[in-house]
């Protein structure tokens, strides 16, 4: 994603947030202010554990909070997430193995990638934003939260 960000007219800034619990509003503070609008968290156990923290976090400061399809991040007030279906990705996992335990060599298994994502989107957190999705881009999402 660095790579490919500034061809698109992003500007990714990372933080160090040092030991837990973070400290998000020291992190903010290493963010230039015109890199404050929006919030991208990748997956991560630590993050989830944190879904509360930060979605409060983001609509404290009125920033667009995007976050790995982990459903509680938008369930506590994260606008969106999108991302591998950790459900899908999981069964697939266990028909693989299944398949090793009756006797497949793992090195006859296909490599494969994800191939079923999710999209869920907060409306009440939009609204508070001041945010209105097109309609079309609603019925894309797999849960609209109202």
């Amino acid at each position: 994603m660095a790579d490919s960000a500034p061809s698109l007219g992003i500007a990714l800034t990372g933080i160090e947030l040092g030991e837990r619990p973070y400290d998000y509003e020291r992190g903010l503070q290493q963010v230039a202010l015109e890199f404050r609008g929006a919030l991208f968290m990748p997956s991560s156990a630590v993050f989830v554990a944190d879904a509360e923290r930060l979605a409060a976090f983001a609509l404290r400061h009125r920033m667009v909070s995007c976050f790995d399809a982990q459903p509680k991040f938008v369930d506590v007030g994260g606008l969106m997430s999108y991302g591998t279906d950790y459900g899908a990705a999981a069964r697939r996992a266990a028909e693989l193995a299944n398949r090793v335990v009756r006797g497949a060599k793992p090195s006859d298994l296909p490599i494969e990638q994800s191939t079923r994502f999710t999209l869920r989107i907060n409306l009440k957190t939009a609204k508070t934003l001041g945010i209105t999705f097109p309609p079309t881009f609603l019925a894309t999402a797999d849960e609209v939260i109202e």
